[in-house]
C-alpha cells in the first residue's frame, strides 16, 4: 500500500555513531526537528531491538496517517513528528526488511583536512584513545551483533564516513568488517591507501566518494586549508587506474564567493574527462554540520539561496555543454526546478 515514508527508513539504513544509531544524518532545509535516533542501551541486543521498534512505530503511524484520508497534525504525531517535517518523507508504495545500508559515522576521529565547512578541525572534541576506546568498542559490538544475528542483508551497502579512513585509529577493524563487501569510502584523497585500492579492485560495486569543491589549487587551499591539490589529484588518478567506470564519484559543494566561478568549474570538468567520470554531484553547504562562524556568515549573507542556485545553474550548463551529467544534493525539489530552468536559459545564451 501507499503511505508516507523515505528510502532511509524503508531500506533500514543503519548509521552508527559513538553514542547512537540513526536512519539518516544529512539535514535538509525542512528537517528542523532533528532525526529519529536510538541511544545505546546496556547490551547490543537491547540497542538493536529498540532501533527495530522505533522503525516499526514510525512505519505503523505513517500507515495509520495515510489511511485516515486527512493530514495528521504534528501535535497528534508521536513517532513521526520528526519525519513529517522532512522533505524526503513522501507518499509512495514502500517495502523493505533487513538492514541494507551500514554507515560508519564515528566521531571524534582524526582528519588531515581543514575544510572551511567542516565542524571537526577547530570546533569538535579531539580523538583521545583512552577516553573514546570504550565508546568505539560499544559501537563495533552493535554492528557485529547485527551481522551475526541476521539483521544485515548479505548484499548490504557500507559507507565509511568516519572523518578520514586512511588515518583512522580503527581503520584495520573497519577494513576487516567491510572486507569483500560493497563499500563507499568517503576519503579526502590526501593519501593513497592500499586497503582502499584493493577493495576497489576486488569489488566493482565499491567506490570512492570524494568532495572536490574546487578546480584550481588556489581555491583548493581556501576550501581545504591545505596546499596539496597536486598530490590529491595524483592520488585520485592512481585510484582511477585500478578502478572500473563508476567507482569514483565526485561531489562539489557550492560556496558563494569562493568556488562559484568558471575557472573552478572548468578545472573540475577537465579532471572529470581525464578520469572518465561522467557525473558530478552538486550540493549546497550543509550548514548544520558547519562551524559556528559559518552559521553567522550564512545568516548575514544577502540572497545566499539565490547565489547558490545561480552558481549551480551555471555549473549545470557547463557540464551539459561538455556532455557530462549531474545530480543534486541538499537542494529542494522546488530549487532543482529553478536551477534546471536557469541552466537551460544559460545554455541558450551560450549557443
Amino acid at each position: 500500500m501507499q503511505y508516507q515514508s523515505c528510502s532511509y527508513l524503508q531500506n533500514f539504513q543503519f548509521r552508527v555513531w559513538l553514542d547512537r544509531i540513526q536512519f539518516c544524518c544529512e539535514p535538509t532545509p525542512n528537517a528542523t526537528a532533528g532525526h529519529p535516533a536510538i541511544f545505546f542501551k546496556e547490551t547490543p541486543e537491547e540497542t538493536l531491538q529498540e532501533f527495530i521498534k522505533m522503525r516499526t512505530d514510525i512505519i505503523t503511524e505513517s500507515v495509520r496517517a495515510s489511511l485516515s484520508n486527512k493530514d495528521m497534525p504534528l501535535e497528534a504525531r508521536e513517532h513521526t513528528i520528526k519525519c513529517a517535517q522532512c522533505s524526503r518523507y513522501q507518499k509512495a508504495t514502500w517495502g523493505g526488511g533487513q538492514i541494507t545500508f551500514v554507515n560508519f559515522a564515528f566521531a571524534p576521529a582524526p582528519c588531515q583536512s581543514k575544510c572551511i565547512y567542516c565542524i571537526l578541525p577547530n570546533h569538535s572534541e579531539k580523538f583521545d584513545k583512552e577516553k573514546h576506546a570504550p565508546l568505539y568498542e560499544r559501537a563495533f559490538e552493535v554492528i557485529e551483533y547485527a551481522h551475526e544475528n541476521g539483521y544485515v542483508h548479505p548484499n548490504a551497502e557500507y559507507s565509511v564516513a568516519s572523518s578520514e579512513i586512511s588515518v583512522h585509529p580503527y581503520r584495520s577493524r573497519i577494513y576487516a568488517i567491510t572486507k569483500g563487501k560493497h563499500v563507499k569510502f568517503l576519503t579526502n584523497c590526501f593519501l593513497f591507501d592500499e586497503n582502499i585500492a584493493r577493495n576497489l579492485e576486488a569489488n566493482p560495486k565499491s567506490s570512492i566518494y570524494f568532495s572536490i569543491d574546487s578546480g584550481t589549487d588556489k581555491t583548493w587551499q581556501k576550501v581545504k586549508g591545505v596546499n596539496n591539490f597536486v598530490t590529491v589529484r595524483n592520488n585520485l588518478i592512481a585510484y582511477s587506474q585500478i578502478c572500473k567506470p563508476g567507482q569514483i564519484a565526485l561531489k562539489y559543494i557550492i560556496l558563494p564567493g569562493i568556488n562559484d566561478n568558471n575557472e573552478d568549474f572548468n578545472g573540475v570538468i577537465i579532471l572529470m574527462k581525464m578520469l572518465n567520470i561522467p557525473q558530478l554531484v552538486i550540493s549546497r553547504e550543509m550548514i548544520d554540520l558547519s562551524p559556528p562562524e559559518r552559521h553567522t556568515l550564512h545568516a548575514n549573507h544577502e540572497n545566499l539561496r539565490d547565489k547558490e542556485m545561480n552558481a549551480a545553474a551555471l555549473f549545470v550548463a557547463c557540464l551539459h555543454a561538455n556532455k557530462l551529467t549531474w545530480d543534486f544534493w541538499a537542494f529542494t525539489p522546488e530549487e532543482i526546478k529553478i536551477i534546471s530552468s536557469n541552466a537551460v536559459r544559460l545554455l541558450n545564451q551560450m549557443t
